[in-house]
């Protein structure tokens, strides 16, 4: 075991990835904003407050959404060696992990109908 060195691994993750964290970003960010837009759009006598709670509310959802996917894929990255399995990960705080061939026991992979 004298060669399985924590060390950054090489494989970026799939593109399709991105897709799904883009996704998975919009859902968390868009349905306030979208809320507060229906609101605007459908009580004249409260639109400024309900333009200003758009505003407050979409701003940062965008940018949420156009920073996460790409700082993620920045981040994320794999590798599997005859030696042992490297992976990191990480949003604020990234982790590095080595785990050796040796000690892996089982895989699970999900199936879903998707």
């Amino acid at each position: 075991m004298d060669d399985v060195r924590l060390r950054p691994p090489r494989n970026r993750v799939e593109r399709r990835a991105l897709a799904m964290w883009t996704t998975q970003s919009s859902i968390f960010a868009l349905p306030l904003p979208i809320v507060f837009a229906v609101l605007y759009l459908f009580i004249p006598p409260a639109r400024t407050w309900f333009g200003w709670c758009l505003a407050i509310t979409l701003i940062p959802g965008l940018a949420y959404m156009l920073v996460m996917f790409a700082w993620r894929y920045r981040v994320h990255r794999w590798e599997t060696t005859n030696k042992a399995v490297y992976a990191s990960s990480g949003w604020l705080w990234q982790r590095w992990r080595v785990v050796p061939l040796s000690r892996i026991q089982t895989v699970a992979t999900p199936s879903r109908p998707l």
